[in-house]
């Protein structure tokens, strides 16, 4: 297994069992926020007495980082927010004509970049960190690297990057001799903000007695449209932290990305493509510039054949698919797949 160049294309299918959005239940949140964060400001200003918002920013930072980092966002040039402005938002995104999807609404609305990112951002923070009741900082959900025996309500499913790290470490392979596997041997193509693939593998890589190749010897790493710049285990103020971590989500091509070569080429040098998760949107594919011509190399995931949409894009590139869960393909060879 991986012993010759493979590319891996993960959405946010691949994310679902560790409790985070798939696009459309993330995109109806952000319509959400859009129509309440509004009227939170309002309400804190009214209740307070306090015309300016540089109060509110101060509360709202350490508590409710979303709408922190979403009005810093869209603070005019002298730092002001106008209430009327975010409401006016709020009709604009319940007005848009796209398909439950983000990056197509800031397609269309390029101007309304900042407080979408803002959103994202906020929505995957909410999702991945917990703040304790009586202390500061926010935390990391310890689900997120828990065993599958740990209880409480996640994982909803076994940790499947901890068994996929398990699986492949010991398979990856020199390309073509030497001691050492080939740089990047696994080409990771992540459309996900979130970075916990790449988080979640990091963290079990070395932990075993027996010494395997470095992990960025093996893998590297690529996020089209921008991700978090890491996820780390505490986070002292999350307002700030969430405002720098918005700013980094690219959302769609807005400015060329000077990883789409980098992804291209491992495309066109790959022997086998695993898609996990991922819906083949007609952005991303044209993105990656993928067509029926590697089909025969694409191994793909369309859990329980949810997807119809998926289901004929596979079939119109002549690609393979499975139903499984991620930690039933895991164990079901599904990765040995492409020799």
């Amino acid at each position: 297994m991986f012993s010759s160049p493979t590319v891996i294309i993960i959405g946010a299918g691949s994310s679902v069992d560790y409790g985070l959005p798939l696009g459309k239940a993330l995109w109806d949140q952000i319509v959400s926020d859009c129509d309440t964060l509004p009227n939170h400001l309002s309400e804190y200003i009214a209740k307070n007495i306090v015309a300016s918002a540089d109060v509110y920013f101060r509360d709202t930072s350490s508590d409710n980082p979303k709408a922190y980092a979403f009005f810093q966002l869209m603070r005019d040039a002298q730092g002001r927010v106008e209430y009327q402005q975010a409401k006016a938002l709020a009709e604009t995104v319940k007005r848009a004509n796209v398909h439950d999807n983000v990056d197509d609404f800031v397609r269309d609305h390029p101007s309304l970049k900042k407080p979408m990112q803002a959103l994202i951002a906020g929505n995957l923070f909410a999702h991945l960190y917990q703040k304790e009741n009586g202390k500061s900082g926010w935390n990391l959900r310890p689900y997120l690297f828990a065993s599958p025996l740990q209880g409480g309500p996640f994982p909803k499913a076994e940790n499947w990057v901890r068994r996929f790290a398990g699986l492949c470490r010991d398979r990856l392979q020199p390309i073509s001799g030497g001691v050492s596997p080939v740089k990047a041997c696994v080409t990771v193509i992540s459309f996900n903000y979130d970075r916990l693939m790449e988080t979640v593998l990091r963290e079990f890589w070395d932990k075993a007695e027996t010494k395997y190749p470095r992990i960025d010897d093996c893998f590297m790493f690529l996020y089209p449209y921008g991700a978090f710049s890491e996820l780390k285990r505490n986070v002292p103020d999350a307002g700030a932290w969430l405002v720098d971590q918005s700013e980094r989500i690219a959302i769609t091509e807005i400015v060329r990305s000077p990883q789409k070569a980098l992804a291209r080429e491992a495309l066109e040098n790959a022997r086998q493509v695993f898609m996990l998760g991922f819906s083949c949107s007609d952005t991303n594919m044209e993105w990656l510039g993928l067509n029926a011509k590697p089909g025969k190399k694409v191994f793909a995931q369309n859990f329980r054949a949810h997807d119809k949409r998926l289901q004929r894009v596979l079939s119109d590139m002549n690609a393979r698919s499975d139903i499984s869960s991620m930690i039933e393909l895991v164990r079901n060879g599904f990765f040995n797949q492409g020799h």
